[in-house]
């Protein structure tokens, strides 16, 4: 209970502050990068200020967001642990996959009132929509579920492609495929906080 009232001072204390700074926009798409060892400290940083308070608010647990995402720094970087391990996706995927897991839309919204509510904004709903389907695909991959992950990575990312690739083939590079995911959920969330928190330009 000692948390969840100091999740939730959190909280106070970063509409106290008018939330993000504002000098920190969110980023440009090509500023985005293709390794999530790339991942700015500062996103990193925005995400877990307010994700940590979305969680606690809305689930009561405690999670130390920075922590998992600076873990799978470690285990994505060349000469990472992912060599020595051979279920390191299915391992990556599950402690990632606790971020957002248990969360739903109202929980963002019941945590900070400034996103729009649902039906206003559609960038906001597919910010939302992708979460969900990030979940999904990731739980494929905690639960070895090989005949849905072709599937439902195409609902992810539609009309790029992957629906029409080998499953064996796409199963070859799917290292390179969950890590695109962990980059962008962390920028979907990132983008979320930035633009519809207490605090941004908006």
């Amino acid at each position: 209970m000692d948390d969840f009232k100091n999740k939730l001072n959190d909280s106070l204390l970063l509409d106290d502050k008018h939330g993000l700074d504002v000098t920190l926009p969110t980023p440009l798409p090509f500023e985005i990068p293709n390794k999530f060892i790339n991942i700015p400290n500062t996103v990193i940083k925005n995400v877990n200020s307010y994700l940590s308070v979305v969680i606690t608010m809305g689930t009561g647990r405690d999670i130390e967001v920075e922590n998992i995402l600076e873990n799978i720094k470690v285990i994505l970087k060349d000469g990472g642990i992912n060599y020595h391990d051979h279920y390191w996706k299915q391992h990556c995927a599950a402690s990632f996959r606790e971020l957002i897991v248990f969360l739903e839309p109202g929980t963002y919204r019941s945590a900070f009132l400034s996103i729009p509510q649902e039906g206003i904004d559609q960038r906001v709903e597919y910010i939302f929509g992708f979460l969900d389907k990030a979940t999904t695909y990731l739980s494929d991959v905690v639960h070895f579920r090989e005949s849905a992950k072709l599937g439902n990575y195409d609902k992810m990312y539609p009309n790029q492609g992957y629906g029409e690739m080998n499953k064996i083939e796409f199963l070859s590079k799917e290292h390179i495929y969950l890590e695109k995911i962990f980059i962008d959920v962390v920028y979907a969330l990132n983008q979320l906080f930035c633009d519809y928190c207490v605090g941004s330009k908006k």
